[in-house]
């Protein structure tokens, strides 16, 4: 009875380790599968990180972007602000130079009626100083070329070419600005 034990047992280890080389021999033959896909997913994964990686340096980039447009933004409405001063400080200029009766004195003809002479519009020299010298100066400028004006005239005339004179300079900084914008994008 023992030999027969012994040899069910002896069969038993055998069959055992038969089924042991069979499992070890799927096992392999499953790692060895599962390698292939996954080595695909894990350079799929290396991929995906690679390109949001490029994602948040191009987000970064136009973040930067838009903080340099917002500067150029404010510094656009400070010119404009302290251009509305200005404006409103040369509006007032010549509301207390009107009202001061230099006008009313009688210099050139009465104010209710000035006299004036019909003139060709010609840009006047640019000019500096308060409202007064520059009335003043172009006043002295058309005189001497003959002509003979009011003194309204001739702050209708300064104002003009004020009027003229910050058309153009916005022009020229427009100008940049475009031009500057072309060269970023040739650029690009």
């Amino acid at each position: 009875m023992q030999s027969l034990l012994r040899q069910s047992f002896e069969t038993a280890c055998r069959v055992l380790e038969r089924q042991s080389n069979t499992h070890t021999a799927q096992i392999t033959d499953l790692k060895k599968g599962l390698l292939g896909p996954v080595g695909i997913i894990f350079g799929d994964l290396i991929e995906i990180k690679k390109k949001q990686r490029e994602q948040d340096s191009k987000q970064q980039s136009m973040d930067e972007r838009i903080a340099a447009i917002r500067n150029e933004h404010l510094e656009f409405q400070s010119k404009i602000a302290a251009d509305m001063l200005s404006l409103s400080t040369q509006v007032g200029d010549i509301a207390d130079f009107l009202r001061s009766g230099v006008a009313k004195k009688g210099e050139v003809g009465s104010s209710s009626r000035p006299t004036t002479v019909r003139a060709q519009t010609q840009m006047l020299p640019p000019t500096t100083g308060t409202f007064e010298e520059r009335v003043a100066q172009a006043r002295r400028n058309i005189i001497e070329t003959g002509q003979v004006i009011s003194l309204e005239e001739a702050a209708a005339r300064v104002i003009e070419n004020d009027r003229r004179e910050s058309e153009r300079l916005e022009r020229e900084r427009r100008d940049r600005r475009q031009s500057r914008s072309g060269t970023y994008k040739r650029r690009r």
